[in-house]
């Protein structure tokens, strides 16, 4: 999921907001500032009320933000890469890397937003006890009080084993322990998410349409359909990954690409190497030969003629951390799913730092295609030209 608004970075991590967050960030306030805070505490000042409610409602998002900072931490101090977390519409979404290498890895990971989220709970309950024995105003307390419980629910329906939910992933690392089978693990997850999605959204849509909860109808419906469309999706990838299995990085890249300096112009790379090669993918380099960022022809063309010699690659290309970087020994099917979440779209192989390959979607629609009528020992030997097509 892309963010529309960036937040800027912890620890590395890219911070944003999806356009859809605006419209249940102000039906929140809305609900808080107009109905919870003064029927709460009747005889509140109204300015007081739409001020805490604005308050809670970052400070809830903040609550979000942590869950998945949890997540983040965890995976980044197992290995895995997060690239960004977006906070959206019904909550947030970590945007990592890769899949955890084994159940453990994968459990602890999923863990630890529940984790956090319980944590938080304590802590906000805390505040709230505290506040209360210190005399402070009653708006405060039933903020507090509110933000304890909203990390609790957040905690208690994150742990529903309906993948991707964290119980869905904390169900399928289970599953992966006892069976030793990862795609089997995911696609009973995936399903489990499916029917526990219809289930949700059903009862949803009966629960507004009764007209017995203004806010809970609705927000079941959107989660419902959310979890149906994801599981749906991941069950896609598991069927996708079989196309894969046994192969390595190295069997379908395209070798030996062309490389450009990191420092050349737009309008360099365009005389010196795009007007005299058919592909599209170029890796940048710097003195040394490393990896540095990866042009490719789409990028280019976003750039008016006019500012080409002026323009540095580095400014169109995309940078290292948006570009997946893997060995020619990788396993294949661990490189499609790192694939998923990558901006660019491309893999970058390397020997040890120096590119020696490129995979694109067509390499990989192309061992699809193969896997239809080819068995894989026969893809894995078929000639292999020069540089990178789209």
């Amino acid at each position: 999921m892309r963010s529309s608004l960036s937040l800027g970075r912890v620890h590395g991590i890219r911070i944003g907001l999806h356009w859809s967050l605006v419209f249940i960030a102000a039906f929140l306030w809305w609900s808080l500032g107009a109905q919870l805070l003064p029927s709460a505490v009747p005889g509140s000042s109204p300015a007081l009320d739409w001020l805490t409610a604005g308050l809670m409602v970052v400070a809830f998002y903040g609550s979000l933000l942590g869950h998945e900072l949890c997540h983040a931490g965890v995976a980044q101090h197992r290995g895995i890469r997060v690239r960004g977390i977006t906070l959206w519409l019904i909550g947030g979404v970590a945007e990592m890397e890769g899949d955890s290498r084994s159940a453990g890895e994968e459990l602890k990971i999923a863990a630890a937003g529940p984790a956090g989220s319980l944590a938080l709970a304590v802590v906000f309950w805390a505040l709230a006890e505290l506040l209360s024995r210190a005399g402070a105003s009653a708006v405060a307390v039933t903020a507090a009080t509110w933000l304890a419980e909203a990390n609790g629910v957040l905690a208690v329906f994150n742990l529903v084993p309906a993948f991707p939910l964290d119980g869905g992933r904390i169900l399928r690392a289970l599953l992966w322990k006892v069976r030793g089978r990862r795609q089997w693990a995911t696609a009973v997850a995936a399903r489990t998410g499916q029917v526990l999605g219809v289930a949700m959204a059903g009862v949803g849509l009966v629960t507004w349409l009764r007209g017995s909860s203004a806010l809970g109808g609705p927000w079941l419906l959107i989660v419902g359909g959310f979890i149906i469309s994801a599981a749906r999706a991941q069950l896609q990838v598991v069927r996708d990954e079989a196309v894969f299995d046994g192969l390595r990085a190295a069997d379908i890249m395209t070798p030996q690409p062309f490389t450009a300096p990191a420092g050349a112009s737009v309008q360099s790379l365009v005389d010196r190497w795009v007007r005299t090669c058919p592909f599209s993918s170029l890796p940048l380099v710097d003195q040394s030969g490393q990896l540095v960022g990866l042009v490719t022809t789409p990028r280019l063309q976003q750039v008016p003629a006019a500012w080409w010699p002026v323009t540095p690659a580095t400014a169109v290309s995309w940078q290292a951390a948006d570009v997946v970087v893997c060995q020619p020994g990788d396993d294949l099917a661990e490189v499609v799913r790192r694939l998923q979440g990558a901006r660019s779209l491309r893999a970058v192989v390397v020997d040890g730092y120096r590119p020696v390959g490129i995979i694109t979607p067509t390499d990989l629609n192309r061992v699809a295609a193969a896997h239809r009528g080819i068995p894989p020992a026969a893809v894995r030997s078929v000639p292999q030209r020069s540089g990178s097509a789209v």
